[in-house]
């Protein structure tokens, strides 16, 4: 019998180590493993999440085929195994996050441009986990995400934007420009725990048919932007 795209997905993954959330609860141990990824036994409570930050490493938590995995980085880099690398960037998993280190500053709460182009789902949102809150970030319409570096500067330039404003001003610029280039950001405080746990209770019900595809007849979807 010829396997399918999920078969595969879970053979090259049955090696992961197994993490329950009382073994999450020790973050420090796990992060000084080095980088790692993990299979979590069920979905991980909301006031673990919220520590992630605390760290300098970054921590992903991605859910696929209703199994969640948590990647583990000690570096200010979120760190995923190749095996699941292109599944993140082609828009077949049900939910990703990462964490963004926090430095102080509100601009942990912002997906990087980088993660604009790396980073799709199913539904089109992916997460961002900082000391703040959890930030959704919608590309379902955003057009072209290439070469954001020099959009952003052409941006700040055609709107006549100052060193000194841009400065005062960081947070709202940024919002702008995400929404000028068609992403919707939402800023959920952890004090919102029923609108959290909703939204990664609702992931669950998120189901791709590439899964289902045999190997040697599919390709990778590829971003609908």
């Amino acid at each position: 019998m010829r396997k399918n795209m999920l078969d595969m997905f879970m053979e090259n993954t049955k090696n992961y180590l197994h993490l329950n959330n009382n073994q999450l609860l020790k973050i420090k141990d796990i992060l000084m493993r080095g980088e790692a990824i993990y299979i979590l036994d069920e979905q991980p409570p909301i006031d673990i999440m919220k520590k992630f930050p605390e760290f300098m490493g970054e921590f992903g938590l991605l859910l696929i085929n209703n199994i969640w995995f948590l990647t583990v980085s000690n570096k200010k880099t979120c760190y995923i195994p190749i095996e699941l690398d292109n599944f993140i960037s082609t828009g077949v998993i049900q939910f990703f996050a990462h964490s963004h280190p926090d430095d102080g500053t509100t601009a942990n709460l912002f997906p990087s441009f980088s993660d604009l182009l790396s980073i799709d789902a199913i539904d089109h949102k992916f997460y961002i986990i900082s000391a703040y809150g959890i930030t959704e970030v919608d590309i379902t319409k955003a057009k072209d995400l290439n070469f954001l570096d020099e959009r952003f500067e052409n941006y700040i330039l055609d709107n006549h934007i100052s060193y000194e404003e841009y400065m005062k001003n960081q947070f709202k610029i940024y919002m702008n420009f995400m929404e000028f280039i068609g992403c919707k950001l939402n800023i959920i405080p952890y004090e919102n725990t029923k609108q959290i746990s909703e939204i990664l209770s609702s992931k669950q019900l998120l189901q791709h048919e590439f899964w289902n595809k045999t190997i040697g007849t599919t390709s990778y979807p590829g971003k609908k932007l």
